[in-house]
């Protein structure tokens, strides 16, 4: 024996395994909010679900200036300096080639209004902030779940 130990090895990111079906579904995935720790902190949450195509923005502008086409998830928060998440929410709903868009809102607010204006039109789901990654991917698979058996049926 040459005196040298074998330490185990760790593969970090083994893309070997498939995406969870509710990942697939929803890339690629685009967070709103014009807090840059919560962008921050809603990224790491859909990263560690699996997510590896995701854009962030600050502000409805920005996110207008890239582009909205090709996303299949949109996280918003409600409360945004100059257009709100729910103008955004009833702009994309308009748009045939964006109706199929799931999209969740944030909010810390308790508003009541807030929930039923987003009901109303047509948001996903609510996420009330503080909000865990478990909620988030529940809330996630939701819409998923919703979507598939609105396009199916």
């Amino acid at each position: 024996m040459d005196g040298k130990v074998n330490e185990p090895v760790i593969v970090l990111g083994d893309t070997s395994e498939p995406k969870p079906a509710f990942v697939v579904n929803c890339e690629p995935a685009i967070v709103i909010d014009d807090s840059e720790s919560i962008r921050r902190i809603v990224r790491a949450m859909l990263m560690g679900m699996g997510f590896t195509q995701i854009k962030d923005f600050a502000s409805v502008e920005e996110l207008m200036r890239d582009r909205v086409h090709g996303a299949r998830l949109i996280i918003s928060d409600i409360e945004l300096k100059s257009i709100s998440g729910l103008d955004l929410l009833a702009a994309l709903r308009r748009d045939d080639q964006l109706k199929s868009v799931k999209i969740l809102l944030m909010t810390g607010s308790r508003r009541a209004d807030h929930a039923r204006t987003a009901k109303r039109l047509g948001a996903n789901g609510l996420l009330l902030k503080p909000f865990t990654q478990p909620v988030l991917q529940r809330s996630i698979e939701l819409a998923s779940s919703l979507s598939r058996r609105r396009n199916a049926g």
